[in-house]
């Protein structure tokens, strides 16, 4: 099967930027998460913070919710501090709310998300 979903990576210092463009299937999102953890373990940094930025097209199947919630885990266990998430709409924000309740904070600005993830740095 084709993959579905890309992201953009990218580091302002502390912060990993990643940015879902599309909607992810099982294969994409298992191809997306390997290049994110990849590009975090070359960072080498001992504590960050993630900001996740969904398009308006950003969702997944069951399965590539399942695998974000793993890899949410991952990156806690892997020296992430914080985490934002900037949703474009009511159906991700539901979705974000019930995946890392607790252990992220959901934004619909991308300003408030990075003036609440900059308040520890």
């Amino acid at each position: 099967m084709n993959r579905h979903g890309k992201v953009l990576l990218f580091w302002n210092k502390d912060i990993l930027t990643v940015q879902a463009k599309g909607p992810f299937n099982e294969e994409g999102a298992l191809a997306e998460i390997n290049k994110i953890k990849v590009f975090i373990l070359q960072k080498n940094a001992i504590k960050w913070y993630k900001l996740r930025i969904w398009d308006e097209e950003s969702l997944g199947s069951s399965e590539a919710i399942n695998m974000a919630k793993n890899y949410h885990k991952w990156c806690l266990e892997n020296g992430c501090v914080k985490t934002a998430y900037v949703v474009c709409n009511s159906i991700q924000k539901s979705i974000s709310e019930k995946i890392y309740s607790g252990t992220a904070k959901i934004f619909q600005s991308e300003y408030d998300a990075k003036k609440w993830l900059l308040s520890d740095i």
